[in-house]
């Protein structure tokens, strides 16, 4: 009985990976485009299907044959960005999963909180995927910062706060204050 695995190891041998869905990414692509900014004309549809076809072959066909030099292989740079790229967008959505879930309609003493939540859903979704990653198995911030540097730290940005407050100007017609700041970018984020 055949497995999956199998399955996936008879397609490769076939050229999954090397001809079919390279092939398939860049003549959606250069299709999509064509199609989107009109370059060719409007309603020449049958014009933007010949060039998507052309330039996808002419992608795939040189990495078939070997005719690309060493490290300009359009198919193997293709191949080794796709899963960092598709780990970024899962991020990206596990983000603003996040927002939406709750910060988009939360609020406290009568403002959004969104713009706090974003922030709270970017440092989350860091840490939840460079711990999966393994960035954080040998790396602890108490190797770095000891306590009199942890000290230096917080009176340092006590002193930054203080003089950003005092030098700020409140007259002026620009928002000035942190809430506010925050509350852009809860505006941003979906918040009323």
């Amino acid at each position: 009985m055949a497995s999956y695995q199998d399955l996936i190891y008879s397609l490769e041998s076939y050229g999954l990976t090397d001809v079919l869905l390279p092939f398939l990414l860049i003549f959606t692509i250069i299709f999509g485009v064509l199609e989107k900014s009109e370059i060719l004309g409007k309603d020449k549809r049958n014009y933007s299907v010949v060039v998507a076809l052309v330039i996808a072959l002419s992608v795939v066909i040189p990495h078939t044959t070997g005719d690309y030099p060493q490290g300009y292989d359009a198919v193997e740079i293709i191949n080794a960005v796709l899963p960092s790229i598709s780990l970024l967008a899962i991020a990206a959505i596990a983000f603003l999963i996040i927002v939406g879930v709750f910060g988009a309609q939360t609020k406290w003493i009568g403002a959004s909180l969104s713009g706090w939540m974003a922030i709270l859903a970017f440092i989350s979704i860091a840490v939840i995927f460079g711990s999966a990653a393994g960035w954080t198995s040998d790396f602890y911030v108490s190797d770095l910062i000891d306590s009199d540097t942890l000290t230096l730290i917080v009176i340092i940005l006590v002193f930054a706060i203080l003089v950003w407050y005092i030098t700020s100007d409140p007259n002026k017609g620009e928002k000035t204050k942190i809430l506010d700041r925050m509350k852009e970018v809860g505006d941003f984020f979906g918040g009323k």
